[in-house]
């Protein structure tokens, strides 16, 4: 691999990581958090946050990523200036457009809390939680601007201490408050998301100050075009646009699921409470489970877009193929394993995290979107980075057109009822994922080949599954941790499930090693252990 690839896997690790630890740490603090607040003072917390994504979602735009993919190419075209004009017209707009949300949710809290969500108590935590969105449009500014210097720590950084001073805020804030009433409890914990913006922001000023004479060195070359500030909005906007578009695509058909599903599954002769609880149990738990691996491709779309434009910029063909490959080979080797593993702990994840085997109903067909759904976000971030913004969100609307029908269709027939949701699911992403990688193509003239970038996956990751299928059958038949279930039997379903998952971890790894799926230099990419399990996999022959 050469070092542009290996710095752009680098960046990618960096960036799952401190996803990684913020969404671990943002799922830990609920549970004391339950205790402190209540059921109610939770309702009112949650009230807060749909609204609050929202208008960041409309807010942003899709402009971080646009800012990525025009300050590499200003970086590629040696002109550090041109750079942080984009950055200066950006942040201008976005100031504009923060400002005014979050002045609009301050002032309309009360009506919102009022008249939609029809809980006056709301209201608390609604204004509570309003100046965060200023603060989190002006730091996805920054973001996008490190993004596109290819430098992954101020933002990894940034999130590490955004999700650290908020739920210290939220615990300190809600203990302070809650003996004035749970509404007040829960609009001290939402003010966490304003303190913890507050220090993400921070960490993104000290990076600028402390880069500062290196964005504003003068250019090396003449050959730098130079843009007027309305140019550069333009560009920004015609950029955003697109990403924009496809953000609000698949809340929208959340939107419609969650008016469709239930009312189709009262058709298959359901009560309308069995219909609940059936999409209750897709959405939030099976749904739930396949979003997780999407953490790392999410992450590699922020640091594909800059890299594949950067690329793009120097003409250089051979580069984007390299890093279009790269990263549609990691996508594989982790999309593939993710599936198979659910499908095959379908029923034991759903009693270990949701206390319903429910779950694997749905789950053992959904499943197997996770190879679409990360196929989908590398794939689309790779067209964005050529330029071709508006060719996912197209791929994505044939993709949702033909889930609607499907869950209208499939989800009213009483042989498949929840589980057409689930069909329907799969086809979306494996449709969108399918037409991404025929114009990538088109675009870029990279074709995936069978034996070059699924042999390997595929085999290693049914090894794998294999071996999870036997670990957890011969725990749960020889009743080796029976003893656990004098506690609760829940536990015992834990320790066996995590057992399963931590040799099936393992075995994939020595499986990657054996059949030659994953290189020396991959390896040391790895954030902390990569450089140091090196001398071991070498002592013993692993490495290809």
């Amino acid at each position: 691999m050469s070092k542009n690839n290996a710095s752009f896997v680098k960046g990618t690790a960096i960036l799952a990581s401190a996803g990684l630890f913020a969404k671990i740490l943002g799922a830990v603090y609920r549970i004391p958090l339950f205790e402190i607040l209540g059921e109610e003072g939770i309702g009112y917390f949650q009230m807060a946050y749909p609204v609050y994504s929202s208008l960041i979602a409309i807010s942003t735009a899709g402009i971080p990523i646009a800012i990525s993919k025009l300050v590499s190419e200003r970086v590629t075209q040696k002109d550090p200036k041109g750079a942080a004009q984009v950055l200066r017209v950006a942040t201008t707009l976005l100031l504009v457009t923060g400002f005014i949300f979050s002045v609009a949710l301050f002032l309309g809290a009360e009506y919102y809390a009022n008249n939609i969500l029809k809980t006056p108590k709301a209201v608390y935590s609604l204004k509570s939680i309003s100046p965060a969105i200023f603060l989190a449009v002006l730091m996805s500014a920054f973001r996008g601007f490190f993004q596109g210097h290819q430098n992954m720590i101020p933002t990894a950084l940034s999130q590490v201490v955004e999700q650290v001073v908020r739920v210290m805020t939220i615990f300190i804030l809600a203990i302070v408050f809650v003996p004035m009433g749970v509404e007040y409890g829960a609009a001290g914990a939402t003010f966490g998301a304003v303190m913890g913006m507050f220090g993400a922001l921070c960490v993104m000023l000290y990076f600028l100050y402390k880069h500062r004479k290196s964005f504003a060195e003068a250019p090396s070359r003449n050959l730098v075009v130079k843009y007027r500030n309305r140019d550069v909005l333009r560009q920004i906007i015609v950029l955003a646009l697109p990403i924009s578009v496809a953000s609000m695509v698949l809340p929208i058909i959340h939107l419609i699921d969650s008016l469709l599903i239930p009312r189709r599954l009262v058709e298959a002769g359901f009560t309308e409470p069995e219909s609940a609880a059936l999409y209750g149990v897709f959405t939030g738990a099976a749904m739930v489970l396949v979003n997780v691996p999407t953490l790392f491709t999410t992450a590699m779309a922020k640091s594909l877009v800059p890299s594949i434009s950067e690329a793009n910029s120097y003409k250089n063909s051979t580069l984007v193929k390299s890093r279009t490959g790269i990263a549609i080979r990691l996508t594989l080797l982790l999309g593939l394993p993710s599936a198979i593993g659910l499908f095959v702990l379908a029923e034991p994840l759903g009693l270990m995290l949701f206390n319903t085997a429910d779950v694997a109903i749905s789950l053992s067909i959904v499943c197997f979107s996770v190879i679409f759904l990360t196929l989908h976000q590398t794939t689309g971030a790779i067209l964005q980075g050529a330029g071709k913004t508006y060719i996912p969100v197209t791929n994505l609307f044939i993709g949702a057109f033909l889930k609607i029908i499907l869950n209208y269709t499939l989800t009213a027939i009483p042989e498949f009822n929840i589980r057409g949701p689930a069909i329907a699911t799969v086809i979306c992403y494996l449709v969108s994922s399918s037409l991404n990688l025929y114009m990538i193509y088109k675009v870029i003239g990279f074709k995936v080949t069978i034996k070059e970038y699924i042999y390997k996956p595929l085999i290693t990751s049914g090894l794998m599954g294999a071996v999870v299928w036997g670990t957890y059958n011969i725990l749960v038949s020889t009743e080796i941790f029976a003893f656990i279930s004098n506690v609760h039997i829940r536990l015992q379903v834990t320790v066996e499930t995590l057992s399963a998952v931590s040799i099936g971890v393992i075995a994939y790894g020595f499986l990657l090693l054996l059949f030659g799926a994953i290189t020396q230099r991959e390896i040391e990419e790895i954030p902390l252990i990569g450089k140091k399990v090196i001398p071991y996999l070498k002592k013993f022959n692993l490495l290809r």
